[in-house]
């Protein structure tokens, strides 16, 4: 085992479990260091094609420094509908560039 590097003792790290060198490796700084792309599983369909049983717009949003359940309530309130006519399937982190999918509901 190695000892651990200073300010890594500072939080409680005292030893290294292997004696390899590290990979280089660096914290993110920067929002634009960690990318979040959500996929996904569904053709996409025209604007105004028959909405059927479903009548949301599915929307795919690249978004960097917003967290997520407050651009719904951004988009809601531009739209001037309730916030509970905007969806997403996940929360993203805020200190990244994210690309997640919104519905918005028209009824």
């Amino acid at each position: 085992m190695r000892e651990a590097h200073p300010l890594e003792r500072v939080v409680g790290i005292g030893f290294y479990v292997s004696d390899s060198d590290g990979t280089g490796g660096r914290l993110r700084r920067d929002p634009t260091d960690f990318r979040v792309r959500e996929l996904e599983g569904f053709e996409s369909e025209p604007v105004d094609a028959d909405t059927g049983p479903y009548p949301h717009l599915v929307v795919r949003v690249t978004l960097r420094g917003w967290e997520t359940n407050e651009f719904a309530t951004a988009v809601s309130n531009r739209l001037g509908i309730s916030r509970e006519r905007v969806s997403w399937a996940g929360t993203k982190d805020k200190r990244a560039v994210t690309t997640q999918l919104y519905t918005v509901g028209s009824r």
